[in-house]
């Protein structure tokens, strides 16, 4: 038996599809309450029912004033991948996505990646990508992040905005899972021969190559970190700030 849904949903719903085919696009002013509501045959109670959910999912804002109204959201790509890297920690957090899927993800995402960034690259990319090998620091604390530094160079250089959007954030739950220490000094030389050689096959526009380095490399990662179990370094638990019933 389907459970009816509210009517306020409903016309939410109807709102965001608006939305997301472009009948609305960023910047577009809904007519007023009473219009809408006329419009779906529904009160305006209802309608700014469905306004506040929208709002709060962040795809409308409201203005007041004579000029002001409900307008659609310009979305900023950044907010996305914070809302994305969020919703991807807590399904990985909660086991409802495990960590064989995350590296699979990767896999999926990054191989392709570096095929494209070899096939696109420009010389302001390649200057990029030889500064973040050149800047892994041995036995520093931040290694990681260096390591990720490159990762994300050969994602500006594929030239694929969408691409970006969804790796970054798995780049960062992924993180959230492991700690590897400095000390870890084969592991850490071993990729950074990895990236040495991704990038000479990236500078030699070698699309296939460079694929196939990444494809070994994640291999490499992902045996590393299956041998790892749930983090390299036991995260302590922090303390609530307050009280959960």
């Amino acid at each position: 038996m389907h459970r009816i849904r509210p009517a306020y949903e409903q016309v939410a719903d109807q709102i965001r599809e608006l939305i997301v085919e472009g009948e609305l696009v960023p910047g577009d002013r809904l007519p007023n309450e009473g219009d809408v509501a006329s419009a779906f045959g529904v009160s305006r109670g209802t309608v700014r029912e469905a306004i506040r959910i929208l709002t709060a999912a962040n795809l409308l804002y409201s203005v007041r004033g004579a000029h002001g109204g409900t307008f659609v959201t310009r979305t900023d790509p950044s907010v996305l991948r914070e809302h994305l890297e969020t919703g991807l920690g807590i399904l990985s957090g909660s086991d409802a996505i495990s960590l064989d899927e995350l590296l699979d993800t990767r896999m999926l995402l990054e191989v392709p990646t570096a095929r494209l960034a070899a096939e696109r690259r420009t010389e302001e990319h390649l200057v990029s990508l030889r500064e973040a090998v050149a800047a892994e620091p041995p036995g520093s604390n931040v290694r990681y992040q260096y390591h990720r530094r490159f990762h994300t160079e050969l994602l500006e250089a594929s030239g694929n905005r969408l691409l970006q959007l969804v790796t970054v954030p798995v780049f960062g739950v992924i993180r959230s899972r492991f700690v590897i220490p400095p000390s870890r000094r084969k592991f850490w030389n071993e990729i950074e021969s990895d990236h040495e050689e991704i990038l000479a096959l990236v500078e030699a526009a070698d699309g296939e190559g460079a694929a196939d380095a990444m494809r070994r490399h994640l291999v490499r990662l992902n045996a590393f970190y299956q041998s790892l179990g749930t983090s390299a370094l036991p995260q302590p638990r922090r303390t609530r700030p307050f009280p959960v019933r």
